[in-house]
């Protein structure tokens, strides 16, 4: 299970600060990546959205962020998409998991995360930024 509630200084918003944070990961192009506290409780779990699926799924997401399938660049500038099909226990399924990372400072942000029905993103319609390799 992630740790929780751990203050780190990160530059987000281009100013440092402490700020409470559901984890760290880097992602397989070497770029750290974090989910804050604030996010996670009130818009990912409660507050605007009340993703009940994703209760107690921290380290299901930061293994996306951490080995994603793909990654591809998302409509808005300097955001991008991280995909993987994921077992979501809380609802025991396998479903394709959508991570929205924002790039636009050295620390990646987390700003929203979506269990999704089907991958509705096609490969021409944006750019592929990281597909991960096959094993051989």
């Amino acid at each position: 299970m992630a740790e929780k509630n751990k203050k780190q200084s990160f530059i987000i918003a281009g100013s440092t600060s402490d700020i409470p944070i559901v984890f760290t990961a880097t992602d397989p192009i070497n770029r750290t990546v974090i989910l804050k506290q604030t996010t996670w409780d009130m818009h990912i779990i409660d507050g605007d959205n009340y993703r009940l699926e994703l209760k107690d799924q921290e380290e299901t997401v930061k293994d996306v962020v951490e080995d994603p399938k793909f990654i591809i660049r998302d409509p808005i500038d300097n955001r991008e998409r991280y995909y993987d099909l994921v077992y979501l226990s809380s609802i025991n399924k396998i479903k394709p998991l959508l991570v929205v990372v924002d790039h636009l400072y050295s620390t990646g942000d987390i700003c929203t995360i979506f269990v999704q029905s089907r991958l509705r993103d096609e490969p021409g319609e944006r750019e592929i930024i990281y597909e991960r390799p096959k094993k051989r």
